[in-house]
Formats: C-alpha cells, structure tokens, sequence
C-alpha cells in the first residue's frame, strides 16, 4: 500500500492540498517542439486543494489564449501564438472565441513601433480574469512569503489594446508611473522570456506585484492586507489612487465621446481630479474639438504633475498643429522627451516638428539616432534617416540610404512608404530594372487603389 503524500495546506484557503500547482499555468510556457527550447524548467509550484487546482483546467487555458497574442508581446509570443494558441483554437467550436473576447472583430493595427499586424478586437471578460488573477496572485504571494494572502487585491492590465490614442497615451502614462515603484527591485522568474514578477512591500503594509509576460504584456497589481493599519490607510489614500488609475484607463478607453465624457462626470463623484483625470479630460476635449478645454485641462494637469507624460505631449501636438505656437511647442516636446526619453513616437512627433516648423533637419536627424540608440529595430526611424540624407546628397551618403531603406523593409516587410522610397532611390540612380522590382513587390502589398496607381506610374518611368 503507497503512503499518502503530505503536501501540506492549499495557498489560496489552507485546506489539505491534493497536489501541486504550477503559477503562472505551466500551459503559458512554450514546449520544446513549437520553439525548440524547452521553457519549463524550474517552474514555480505551490501546494493546492482540488477547488484551487484540477477544477480550474479551462480557465488556465482562457488565461493563455488571452495574454499570449498579445501585440508588444516578444518573438517568443509570437511564436506561442503562430502554434499552440493555433493549435488550441482549432479544437475549439466556432463561437469560443467570444468566450475570450465579446462581440470580436479582425482589424489592421500598428503598434508602437509602426508596424501594422492583423489583431482581433474586443471587450474581455473581466470579472473572469480578475478572479483569475487573484489566485495567481495569491499564489505568487504564498511562494514568495510563504504564508496565506489575505485581504483585497486591485489588478491594473496593461496589455489591452484599443485604437484611441487617447487610451495608448494614457496607458503608457500609467505604465510609466507604475514602473517607477519596481525599479530598484528584482525581476525574478526562471525563464524571464516567458514570465518574470516583481514583489515590493512599502513602509506602511501594502505589497505591489508586478506581472510581465512575453516581455510585453504587463498586469500590476495592489494587495491590501486586513492586518494593515486602517488610519495609514486613510493618510496614504494608496487604495484610492490604484482605483482611480484603473477607473481611468477604463474611461479611456471608452470609444464613444459622449459616453466617455459621462464616464469622467462619474469618476468625479467617487474619486478627486488627479493629475491623470486632467490629462485624460484634456484629451477627450481635444477629440472633441474643444481646443481652449483641451490646453486648459493640459496645463492644469501639469501643475498637479510637472512630469506628466500625457499632458506634456498633448500640448506639444496642440501648439505643433492645432494652436500654432513653435515656441511652446518646442518646450513641451523637450519636457516630454526628457521625462519619457524612450517614447519613440513622441521622439518622431518632435522629428516632423524640427524639420517642418522649425527648419532644423540635424534636430530630426538627431532624433531618429536618439531612437536608434535604443531601439535598432525601429523601421520608421531608419527610412527617416534614410529621406534625411537623401535630401543631404544622394551620391555622397548612397551607402547609408540603401543601408537604412534596406532595414526599414527588413523590419517591416510591409513598410510601403519604405518601397517608395527606396524604388524611387534606385530609379534616380539609373538601376530602373531593380527599382522595378522594388515597386511591383509593393504593389503586391496594398489593396489601396491610389496607391497601386502611384507605383504603376514610377514603374512606368522605368521603361
């Protein structure tokens, strides 16, 4: 007779455990045979009872279909995406996927670095993911501090993606302000391409944990113990402040303007104006066309918060295009860039700016190198380059341009402005035959009709 194996009490209610459980899913971690590297060694397990374990299979895999497609996501996602979210699709009934996102449609997207995927949209179940982030979380904490967890956690996601530009502002905004309570911490995870978590406990009792999966998609989270001192609680107003990040970030991303306005009058009934309310206001009226509402919002923003990424680029744009003022929009796109240093399309905003309005084209040129310091990868920093010393001399610099729109197509074979660019390069240069080439294998990229007609006429100057 085997002798029944003691794994001690369950993380999540302290009940007998009846095995182990794997936080994250041991389902999210890629298998050797779809990336050829095995990602699950040394995953993390906790003691579990049944209710926090077996019984909870299909929501282990909501939660990878769900984080693992995620736009911003590492190739490793990707990849994970491209075979078993593929695979586990397929099994699935036609409609299942509305179990991941409701009422979903297929759109072309560009993500922050300029490339356009083809992405689903759609409202995600909530309350199912914040019940299933909470065991995860409880679960973290269990292994981290060895003890139960008990008390209220708020969860904060920043992998949703939405088209407003609002909502990306805002996102990178909270991202931003998040990021800065882990920075001295350690990113622990046995394999941080797939997973990694930061624990940071403050001076007054709350712990904030930040998730990170596929180095793109990020899920913060605050835990609230009940053995926290309740009058520290009032002074701090860290609970409040959570609450009103996430109420925020949900307003944001609200795509009617009528309803979004009546979600900010409601924020003001169970919240006080923040920084981040002013800010996200201010670019709502700007939707709205209520320009003097917009800069008035802005600047108020940022006398709440002199670093506020939101308004400062907000009121760059504004001065830049909507309330031409060059010199105001010089000094807010300087303050930006020096409070978010790596926000590219801020860095290409003040790029156009230099060179259209303030005649400045070393000032662009400085800021598509700036981008690539950071980021070789940047596809529309390299065909700008490119265009700068195009416009330099053509002959002198030949080298440089074909090496920059050569990446830029390379990064983003999809990259028609980099085609262009690069046939009508060749074709200047006498090799009509390669430029050619160049135009039809853009022609076969793009259904835009204007388009096709412009590269059938530079064709045609080829023959």
């Amino acid at each position: 007779m085997s002798k029944k194996v003691d794994y001690g009490n369950c993380y999540k209610c302290g009940k007998p455990a009846v095995g182990l459980e794997h936080v994250p899913p041991k389902c999210i971690f890629p298998e050797a045979k779809d990336l050829g590297k095995d990602y699950r060694k040394n995953l993390i397990k906790i003691p579990s009872c049944a209710e926090h374990n077996q019984d909870k299979t299909e929501e282990d895999e909501f939660f990878m279909l769900t984080i693992t497609p995620h736009v911003g996501n590492n190739f490793e996602g990707y990849l994970q995406t491209k075979t078993k979210v593929k695979r586990a699709f397929g099994k699935k009934k036609p409609d299942y996927f509305n179990t991941i996102l409701e009422n979903h449609k297929s759109v072309i997207i560009e993500d922050s670095d300029g490339d356009e995927h083809l992405f689903y949209t759609g409202k995600m179940d909530h309350e199912r993911m914040d019940k299933y982030i909470e065991l995860m979380v409880s679960g973290l904490f269990y292994h981290e501090y060895e003890q139960i967890f008990t008390g209220d956690i708020l969860i904060i996601y920043d992998f949703l993606y939405t088209s407003e530009t609002i909502a990306k502002d805002t996102s990178f905004f909270i991202r931003s302000k998040l990021n800065s309570e882990f920075e001295s911490f350690e990113k622990k995870g046995a394999n941080p391409e797939i997973f990694t978590y930061q624990f940071n406990k403050d001076a007054d009792g709350f712990f904030v944990l930040k998730l990170c999966f596929f180095e793109g998609a990020n899920i913060y989270v605050l835990l609230h113990p009940n053995n926290v001192d309740q009058e520290k609680v009032k002074q701090q107003n860290e609970v409040l402040e959570w609450e009103g990040l996430k109420a925020l970030q949900e307003i944001s991303m609200i795509v009617d303007l009528n309803e979004r306005v009546t979600g900010l009058e409601s924020y003001l009934k169970k919240f006080p104006p923040t920084t981040f309310y002013y800010s996200t206001k201010g670019i709502t009226e700007y939707k709205l066309k209520n320009f003097t509402a917009c800069e008035i919002n802005l600047l108020y923003a940022l006398k709440l918060d002199r670093r506020n990424i939101d308004a400062l680029n907000g009121l760059a744009y504004l001065y830049h295009h909507i309330l031409p003022d060059t010199t105001k929009a010089k000094h807010y796109y300087i303050r930006a860039i020096e409070a978010a240093p790596e926000y590219t399309n801020l860095r290409l905003n003040f790029a156009q700016f230099l060179s259209q309005k303030d005649n400045n084209q070393i000032g662009a040129k400085i800021q598509f190198e700036k981008i690539l310091s950071y980021d070789l990868n940047d596809s529309r920093a390299h065909n700008n380059l490119a265009n700068y010393y195009r416009r330099k001399n053509q002959t002198k610099f030949k080298g440089k341009i074909i090496f920059h729109l050569q990446e830029a197509i390379r990064l983003n074979p999809s990259y028609i402005e980099a085609y262009l660019n690069y046939g009508n390069f060749l074709q200047l240069n006498g090799e009509k035959e390669k430029s050619s080439a160049v135009f039809l294998k853009a022609k076969t990229l793009t259904d835009d009709v204007n388009i096709q007609k412009v590269l059938d006429h530079f064709t045609s100057k080829n023959k």
